[in-house]
Parts: structure tokens; sequence; C-alpha cells
């Protein structure tokens, strides 16, 4: 945990860009996903070096017999991946002072992963009957707390929270009600904050490649 906040990031710090439980919220990993198939059978061939002792790199190489694997699964198909809506997508761009970028590479204490810009709540909007008078659109999340989605910008799956757990019976042990409160007060109290993560690659910026980091 102290690699991550050492990583090589610029802080997003721009009017408007608040965390807090209504605009933050930790969604359930998605453990079987509807869409995804798992294979049974699946032929794996792989490649082997030839006339080399250990330690010695080769660049002969020669193909094993195949062999078939009883399954292919994954346990969690989104793992480390998150959703952020346009509108903090755009202040992101704005504390990096580049413009078009999507995707970012983020930390916050004790989380960290990928963030993809989705419009969730014109998503929320489309599938939702208008004029029923529903104003909010509740979720419960991983903490059994039910969060009104139409307020959340950040997204965060629980395998990017890794404090999730220990938090969870912190507050419990302590009789705190809200976990994500006592978090984004912690933030404020301790002037920590939201991060994307930097490079140092020589072709992170050009006219071929535009990282969003």
């Amino acid at each position: 945990y102290r690699g991550l906040y050492l990583s090589t990031c610029k802080r997003v710090n721009v009017e408007g860009f608040k965390l807090t439980p209504e605009t933050v919220v930790i969604i359930h990993d998605t453990r079987e996903a509807s869409g995804l198939s798992y294979e049974n059978d699946v032929k794996v061939e792989t490649a082997k070096g030839k006339n080399a002792y250990e330690g010695e790199a080769t660049r002969d190489w020669e193909f094993q017999e195949p062999v078939k694997q009883e399954k292919l699964s994954v346990e969690t198909p989104y793992d480390g991946e998150g959703f952020i809506t346009p509108i903090y997508s755009k202040f992101i761009n704005e504390a990096l002072n580049i413009a078009g970028a999507n995707s970012f590479q983020i930390r916050l204490p004790f989380a960290k992963g990928m963030l993809h810009q989705v419009d969730v709540l014109e998503f929320i909007n489309e599938f939702t009957a208008v004029g029923t008078g529903e104003e909010k659109y509740l979720y419960k999340d991983v903490f059994g707390i039910e969060r009104d989605l139409r307020k959340a910008h950040i997204f965060l799956t629980e395998s990017m929270f890794k404090c999730k757990a220990w938090l969870d019976m912190y507050c419990k042990e302590n009789n705190i009600e809200d976990a994500m409160q006592y978090y984004c007060d912690a933030i404020a109290k301790y002037s920590h904050g939201f991060y994307v993560s930097g490079t140092n690659l020589p072709y992170g910026h050009s006219k071929y490649t535009h990282l969003s980091y």
C-alpha cells in the first residue's frame, strides 16, 4: 500500500470534483456474467526453448504437443475495472490539462484500478419509465447500504477497493453506520485525494499514442 501512494501521480483537485458517499459507490464484483461463455476442453499449445540451459536466452523455439484443459473460467471477469461518468471524466481532463481521455488508471487510499467512461445516468434514464415520479435509482452497495445511482459519478468494484473487508469489520466493531462516510471523512481529514497514475515511458505522448495518464 505504501507503493501505491508512491506511484507517480497527478492529483485531481478541481472545483466540482467531490469524493462523498453519494458520488463514490462500491459495487459488487460480478462472479457470473450473462453472455460470457466458458469452454471445456480448451486446446493449449505452448513453446519451449531449444538447446538452452538455465539462465541462457534462446531464439530457437519448438511447439509442444497440444493439451486440453478441462475448463477455462474467469472468477472475476471485470477485476479492477470501474466506471466514471462523463462529467467527472471531464474534470480529470481539466486537471491533467488534456482533452478527450476517457479511461484512467487511478489511485485512492487503499484503492486502485482502471476507470472507463460510461454514461450511467443516461443508461438508467433510458431503462426507467419517465414521469413515474421515481427520482431515485437505489442500489445496495458492498456494505449493504442503499445508494442513489443517479447521484453517483465514480463506480469502484469490490476488487478495486482493497480496504473493504477490514474497513467493514472496523466500522461494525465501532458502531459506525456508514463505512463509506467514514472513508470519505478520513480522506478530507488527512487531505488525501484522487490521483491518476503517471508514466515515464518515452512513448507516452506522441502523434501515435495518447495515454490518458
